[in-house]
């Protein structure tokens, strides 16, 4: 499998008109989309971006509640809502990943919806 090396960037980019017209995050609740902004954070903050992924490894339900600061019981049906809406899907390898507004996210560079990782 083989990976792009890409320069972090302390910033990202954020259409908000994107993030206001998206359906698919509209449909959720404001609780849902507070998850998905922590969600996207980390997103670019990964490496490939656009994954919810810690290192080659995808976060278990309790560990991704750690990292968004909450707890599991809290952000499973969150989860579920986004997922349900759309807003975001699994890999077939069971990794979180962005569907909304890709280009939110995802740099230029990296921008490989349907790679092989994770």
């Amino acid at each position: 499998m083989s990976r792009r090396k890409t320069t972090k960037q302390p910033w990202m980019k954020f259409y908000p008109g994107d993030w206001r017209s998206d359906p698919k995050l509209r449909m959720v609740s404001l609780a849902a989309r507070g998850l998905w902004m922590d969600l996207l954070c980390l997103m670019h903050e990964a490496e490939p971006n656009g994954f919810i992924v810690v290192g080659d490894n995808r976060p278990t339900l309790e560990q991704l509640a750690r990292l968004v600061g909450a707890e599991p019981q809290t952000i499973e049906p969150l989860l579920q809502e986004l997922e349900r809406s759309g807003a975001v899907t699994r890999t077939y390898f069971g990794a979180l990943r962005c569907e909304g507004p890709r280009r939110t996210v995802l740099d230029p560079i990296s921008d490989d919806p349907d790679g092989e990782f994770p």
